[in-house]
């Protein structure tokens, strides 16, 4: 009598598993179009925001590491941070165009793609002309990026604005006046004029002028002058304050007292004020006039003043 035990199945190798797995992925996918393409739109978009978050951490810290590894001042550190941002819009950019890429081709669209392209140069030029001012202000922000003419928190003046740099973005910079007004210039025009800037060397040079009477020691007025920049706290010791002759004028000989200090508004400005009521006060103490323009008036006949008689009136 015969017995029959238990059959066994043949092995499966790992190739006939994956190509099983293989098999069924694409049945359901086929099965369902639409639910896989929103899967893979989610998996894209989230993809490309997560490296474009840990491309813009990982730019920063690094920028702060260096900052702190250099000792660099809160100043400083914002100049470095802020220089990341080029690199940082660029990695943007092209996260974005991957993603689009990406996505016609998950949704068929290439073929559309293509029509597009091909009817591209039209439309181009229609929207150059619509947003030429748009389109100016972008390409001049990148120059801006590259060039470097100011940092975040620079104390500078552009087409007349003077204030500190809050923003540089693709479009437009954004100043912080004294006046606590929040003013918006669009690019193109900030990469086309003089731009002042008054912290790019970190040592800013003020000017006092002071007109003393005719008569009065010019020597002694200088060196007081000089003494007074000196003694002050936030007056910078190099380069040393100086005082010069700039000329004669109607009423006065006109001296002129030069120095630096840090490039901050504020600062300056404090400065500035005191040196001028300290100057005040020590040119009244030592005697020294402080000229300003008179006009003397004389009435009566030129002649009853010690003055020629004319002709007519001997005659």
């Amino acid at each position: 009598m015969s017995s029959h035990g238990n059959e066994t199945a043949p092995p499966v190798s790992g190739e006939e598993v994956l190509e099983s797995c293989q098999t069924a992925v694409e049945c359901w996918v086929d099965e369902n179009v639409f639910l896989a393409r929103l899967i893979a739109t989610a998996v894209v978009l989230l993809t490309s925001w997560l490296v474009v978050k840990a491309a813009d951490r990982g730019l920063t810290r690094s920028a702060g590491r260096i900052a702190r590894l250099r000792r660099f001042d809160e100043y400083q550190t914002k100049v470095v941070v802020g220089r990341t941002k080029p690199m940082r819009l660029t990695i943007r950019l092209l996260m974005l165009t991957v993603a689009v890429i990406t996505l016609l081709a998950v949704w068929g669209l290439q073929t559309a793609f293509t029509g597009l392209l091909a009817g591209a140069g039209f439309a181009g030029i229609v929207i150059g002309l619509a947003a030429a001012d748009t389109i100016g202000d972008v390409i001049a922000g990148f120059l801006i990026f590259y060039n470097h003419p100011f940092d975040l928190g620079d104390w500078v003046e552009i087409d007349g604005v003077e204030g500190t740099v809050e923003d540089v973005a693709l479009g437009a910079t954004t100043l912080m006046t004294w006046d606590n007004e929040r003013v918006t210039i669009p690019n193109r025009l900030v990469e086309g004029t003089k731009v002042k800037n008054f912290t790019g060397g970190r040592k800013l040079r003020r000017r006092i002028v002071v007109g003393v009477e005719y008569g009065s020691h010019l020597g002694l007025a200088m060196k007081t002058l000089v003494d007074l920049a000196k003694a002050h706290p936030d007056v910078l010791v190099d380069p040393e304050p100086t005082a010069v002759t700039q000329g004669f004028g109607p009423s006065s000989v006109d001296l002129v007292l030069r120095f630096y200090v840090e490039p901050v508004r504020n600062s300056a400005i404090a400065v500035y004020t005191g040196l001028v009521h300290q100057v005040h006060d020590e040119f009244r103490r030592k005697g020294i006039a402080i000229a300003f323009p008179h006009v003397q008036v004389v009435q009566g006949r030129p002649w009853d003043l010690g003055g020629a008689v004319p002709p007519e009136v001997r005659a």
